[in-house]
């Protein structure tokens, strides 16, 4: 198998008594990945001794109905020992006779709350037993600070899934959490149950030498073992656990954006941690964060998220007063996202942000119905190709091997996010025809790696009237990063690759069009990223074109010789019934890096163009009100979420007001054949007055503070 390949591949008993009421209601929601969205979560990591009739009564207080808690597998001296008597692994040296678990179960289960273990994949056998089975060590070509366990040994990762498997049944645990690993070199190993895998995955065996430990062979075949490692512990431990009983598995991904090593090990979980969020100085930290909670509901699985967001790991631990933890809190929950609150040992001793905790759980415990029970009306699909990070990733030696990151979807993202389009994430196995087909738009922003079959869904999906909006080098690759002569979908995008231009610093507006009105002045936009030189084909509409207008710092921006230097920018043209715009120019990284209004309004009307119908819904309001539609029955919900006012969005700086928002007016279309007899705010609870308009309801919103929900019954 070629490494590339393997690497976007990345390969009963009896039940006992509920904790709680919470089991009963969680059996009664209907599948593990559906109880573990549903709860309402308080972290507690790490540490030992707690008083936990103080911490149970202080969860009951946040109206926590669960608690993520290290009663499990826990850390301590390099590596993990159980907090309770075990029968597989040593139990933590200061605990004596203490059962942590068991304490912790008592004391929550007195309160309604359930216990989430904490249980690490980071050097998850202790030294202790280490020392007693020598042969489950990593063996690695240099020097380790410390010992640690080969993810492919099939004595230590059985041992490990016993362990994990003895709390589910020995003890009335909800669910399990299984944090990290994080893949560095110091997990990196040469044994010979590696080296088998190696052979499996890629004919060769891995150099057993240190000097080799830097080259791009050696990184791209370490990141696949040890992503086939982590899926390897992951498979053994929900094969353990689920033949005790049917409690969900969580697992670590962290960032779905980047960490493309973790998502072998989704396919053995029912849901993840997606949205451990810091703040960056590049980007909205709001469409940074919704980024990672949209990647993440498309495994169609729970997905966790840390709230609020931190600038560091350490300000994610502090309960500072802010209004983040009730908006970003509503944020996940529009979308699908489970927010989970970090971390309750610091509430212990400074309570002052708790009534916003119990806010927000209260929201969720109240109106859970509305998010859980709907999903997100289908319009537009973008997607995040990791067979397109993959090839990136393992091409770029200036990025930790499996961290590229798509500047181009970033864009895109956020352009969707802020011309405010109704839409949801696509992973790879999405582009085939029956899942395309639910959408009126996709974007594939510079998603260089298509195979055959998955360009020809692309095509059948355009040709029976999908409307598709592409840049750069999409379909240039097949999914193993073969470059192509041209584009697979040359004929979609009426343009035959050419070969990369750095010399265009500007885009122009070339001809009136659909996609580029509006856009007065000269309609010029400076973008001084390297271009896609194409050639024109039959039927293409050059709507924007690249120029040479000087070079910075010398004068004459308009000399004759680059009156006549232009590439084609912005290509339309239709194909079947369907249309497609293709941008040659960069236009969505120069969005995510500069968030030019003239690129906004540019890839707003392209979307609206290649649609050919009316969106599922409008809001007359500042581009900052984010929205997300959805359907549930005969309901639709259109949550509104208003990110206006002193936001600083500096990494170390926290949202503390939201300036109100006055007459904001929303448009919901009609499901076809249905009419709509009711429009009420979730906010009050109230009906409000709407009209019928134009196929849809329109109802005003006569103050919009942080968050929103437009409900309209149909009959």
């Amino acid at each position: 198998m070629d490494r590339r390949e393997f690497l976007t591949g990345l390969g009963a008993a009896p039940v006992l008594p509920a904790a709680s009421s919470l089991e009963a209601a969680a059996q009664a929601a209907g599948g593990a990945v559906e109880r573990a969205r549903r709860l309402r979560v308080f972290v507690l990591e790490h540490g030992y001794g707690w008083d936990w009739s103080q911490l149970a009564d202080m969860l009951a207080q946040a109206n926590a109905n669960a608690v993520r808690a290290s009663v499990g597998l826990h850390g301590e001296g390099g590596g993990w020992v159980t907090m309770y008597p075990s029968r597989h692994l040593p139990r933590h040296p200061l605990l004596g006779e203490r059962n942590e678990l068991k304490l912790a179960i008592d004391a929550c289960s007195r309160r309604g709350v359930g216990v989430f273990p904490y249980n690490s994949l980071t050097g998850f056998i202790n030294p202790a037993t280490l020392g007693q089975h020598p042969g489950w060590r990593r063996v690695n070509p240099r020097p380790l600070k410390q010992p640690g366990v080969c993810f492919h040994h099939p004595e230590a990762v059985a041992t490990y899934a016993a362990a994990a498997a003895e709390v589910v049944r020995d003890y009335p645990v909800i669910g399990m959490y299984f944090d990290g690993p994080n893949l560095k070199e110091e997990n990196y190993c040469c044994c010979s149950h590696c080296q088998r895998v190696s052979r499996e995955l890629f004919n060769q065996e891995m150099s057993m030498h240190a000097r080799d430990v830097e080259t791009s062979s050696w990184r791209e075949m370490q990141l696949a073992v040890q992503g086939h490692g982590v899926a390897n512990i992951m498979r053994a431990v929900r094969e353990a656990i689920k033949a005790e009983r049917d409690v969900p598995v969580l697992m670590n991904v962290s960032n779905p954006m980047d960490y493309m090593e973790h998502y072998p090990a989704m396919r053995h979980a029912d849901g993840a941690l997606m949205a451990e969020h810091h703040r960056g100085s590049r980007g909205s930290a709001l469409v940074g964060a919704l980024m990672k909670v949209k990647t993440g509901r498309a495994f169609g699985k729970a997905a966790w998220c840390y709230c609020p967001p931190g600038p560091h790991e350490s300000e994610d631990l502090v309960t500072y007063e802010n209004v983040e933890t009730r908006l970003f809190g509503r944020l996940w929950l529009m979308h699908g996202g489970t927010p989970i609150i970090e971390t309750l040992k610091a509430y212990l001793y400074d309570p002052a942000n708790l009534p916003a905790v119990r806010e927000l759980f209260d929201h969720e415990d109240r109106y859970g119905p509305l998010y859980w029970d709907c999903e997100p009306v289908p319009f537009a699909g973008i997607l995040k190709s990791r067979q397109t990070d993959a090839w990136r990733s393992a091409t770029t030696p200036s990025v930790r091997l499996g961290h590229w990151t798509n500047g181009n979807f970033e864009g895109a993202f956020q352009l969707l996010s802020e011309t405010r389009q109704q839409f949801g994430v696509l992973l790879d196995e999405h582009l085939e025809t029956a899942t395309l087909a639910k959408y009126k738009v996709v974007v594939l922003a510079n998603n260089a790696c298509l195979s055959a079959a998955q360009a020809e869904a692309v095509r059948r999906y355009v040709k029976e009237g999908g409307g598709l909006i592409a840049s750069l080098e999409t379909s240039l690759r097949d999914e193993h990063g073969r470059q192509r002569e041209d584009f697979a979908l040359s004929d979609l995008f009426h343009a035959s690759f050419q070969g990369v231009r750095t010399d265009i610093h500007y885009v122009r507006i070339a001809r009136k069009h659909p996609v580029t009105e509006g856009l007065g002045g000269n309609g010029l936009i400076f973008c001084p990223l390297p271009y896609m030189q194409v050639q024109p084909l039959e039927g293409a509409e050059v709507v924007a074109a690249g120029r040479l207008l000087g070079e910075r710092g010398k004068p004459g921006l308009d000399r004759q010789e680059h009156r006549n230097v232009t590439a084609p920018t912005v290509i339309a043209g239709t194909f079947g019934r369907g249309r497609v715009v293709y941008f040659a120019a960069p236009v969505d990284e120069l969005y995510r890096d500069r968030g030019f209004r003239t690129v906004r309004r540019l890839f707003a009307n392209a979307v609206r163009w290649v649609a050919q119908a009316d969106a599922p819904f409008r809001i007359e309001g500042p581009d900052s009100i984010y929205a997300n539609l959805t359907a549930g029955g005969k309901r639709r919900a259109l949550h509104l979420l208003n990110y206006t006012g002193h936001m600083y969005e500096q990494p170390t700086r926290k949202v503390e007001w939201i300036a109100p928002l006055h007459e904001v007016g929303v448009w919901i279309r009609n499901p076809e054949g249905l009419r709509a007899v009711r429009a009420s705010l979730l906010t009050s609870g109230k009906t409000v007055p709407f009209q019928a308009v134009a196929g849809g309801v329109t109802v005003q919103i006569s103050r919009l503070n942080e968050h929103e929900c437009v409900i309209v019954d149909y009959d």
